[in-house]
Parts: C-alpha cells; sequence; structure tokens
C-alpha cells in the first residue's frame, strides 16, 4: 500500500437503488469517479425538524480525486432527491498503487 496524493472516498446516502445507480451512471460515464459502489439495505435513524426519524436507504462510496471532488458534488446535487443532502468526502490514506494507476486512467 502507497500513500494516497489526492484520491478521494465520497459516502451519499439516497432514497433508492434508482437513483443511487442513475447517479453512479452519469458519474463513472463522465469521468467524474472512477467508481460507485451501490450498497442498498442501509437503515439511518437522524433527527429532522426537532424528531428522530428512520428511513431505509441505499449507500454510495464514489471513488475520485480532488480535482473531480467539486464536479461530482454538482453532479450529484443535480439529480439528488433530498433538501439536504449528505456528501462527506475523506482523503484516502492508503491506496494499493495498481489501484491508484487504474483510478487515475479512468478519471477524466
Amino acid at each position: 500500500m502507497e500513500t494516497a496524493n489526492d484520491e478521494r472516498m465520497v459516502l451519499i446516502s439516497i432514497d433508492t437503488l434508482q437513483t443511487a445507480t442513475t447517479i453512479a451512471r452519469e458519474l463513472v460515464g463522465t469521468g467524474m469517479a472512477a467508481c460507485c459502489t451501490v450498497l442498498p439495505g442501509a437503515h439511518s435513524v437522524y433527527t429532522w425538524n426537532g424528531a428522530v426519524e428512520e428511513a431505509d436507504e441505499v449507500l454510495m462510496l464514489i471513488k475520485t480525486d480532488q480535482a473531480h471532488l467539486a464536479a461530482c458534488e454538482r453532479a450529484v446535487r443535480a439529480m439528488h432527491p433530498y433538501d439536504t443532502m449528505e456528501m462527506i468526502a475523506w482523503t484516502v490514506s492508503d491506496i494499493h498503487e495498481p489501484y491508484r494507476r487504474w483510478m487515475r486512467s479512468v478519471l477524466h
């Protein structure tokens, strides 16, 4: 494992598998993300408007880099149905070097 330079992992929660898949295809198809992993079956418990709420959701893990992060956010925001969209990005501290090379080859 090598130390990362500018690779990012982005977490998004979303309402349906269909919406998540649509977003994933857009991000990967346009080269904003190298890969999107769509994980159905999440159950979220959160506070909204002063009440504890629960919802079944889909989680997305988006693999991108710093150069594409703002474009990813704009694209996701344009397709995301929530008023307050969860989008949490963090720097990847370690990454397998062949995976990094592949990511760099597909991001454009």
